[in-house]
């Protein structure tokens, strides 16, 4: 009797596993829907044209499921974005040991976000922060790390002067737009970046653009 008891005992734990395992792929799937659906219509019509419940009613969920995963919209765009935000961070981190970088280097941090989370890329240049603060908070904390590895730029193939944190912002807000246009171009990331070289040519040697 005592063996029969245990074997019901495990079978029911196998099935309640099976059930939690259904139960938990079918909320990721929700997930996902959400955060697909919502990044599609923020670049539509940028985010602050576009209602959480508008968000449900396109993706075909109840409303009480979409704020069962996203109590509200700010948490909706950090959930987006933030997967952004730890690429670079891991991307950059891997030069925390090392002193002098090349400019490729840094294209290679605007290429791996590019790669990886393009569409949220796009999404993110429209975002309206001051509506955000989770999201101002995280952009802050990857610009300032973004700074730091630009500071460590020692690329003998390209003079470097003027001010590095203004260089350093204007490649950062025009990657987007540049990889937007090649990146269907063949070897579009060997254009990318004798793009960011002539760009940041430009900056520092303005004769040179005249």
């Amino acid at each position: 009797m005592c063996k029969f008891a245990l074997l019901c005992a495990f079978y029911i734990f196998i099935i309640l596993i099976a059930i939690w395992k259904i139960i938990m792929n079918k909320k990721s799937k929700t997930r996902k829907l959400i955060l697909d659906i919502a990044t599609e219509l923020f670049l539509k019509k940028r985010s602050s044209h576009v209602s959480l419940e508008e968000v449900a009613d396109t993706a075909g969920l109840a409303r009480r499921t979409l704020y069962y995963h996203f109590k509200n919209k700010e948490c909706l765009v950090l959930a987006i974005v933030e997967p952004i935000f730890k690429t670079g961070l891991d991307y950059i981190g891997t030069f925390n040991d090392i002193q002098g970088i090349k400019i490729k280097d840094i294209c290679g941090l605007c290429l791996t976000l590019w790669k990886k989370h393009d569409k949220n890329l796009d999404l993110l240049n429209m975002l309206d922060f001051e509506n955000f603060k989770d999201v101002i908070t995280l952009h802050n904390r990857f610009k300032a790390a973004y700074i730091e590895l630009f500071k460590k730029v020692n690329d003998t193939n390209i003079d470097l002067r003027g001010d590095i944190m203004s260089i350093a912002a204007i490649i950062f807000r025009c990657f987007v737009p540049i990889l937007m246009k090649i990146h269907k171009m063949p070897d579009y990331e060997a254009r990318f970046i004798n793009s960011i070289y002539g760009l940041i040519e430009g900056i520092s040697n303005p004769a040179l653009s005249n």
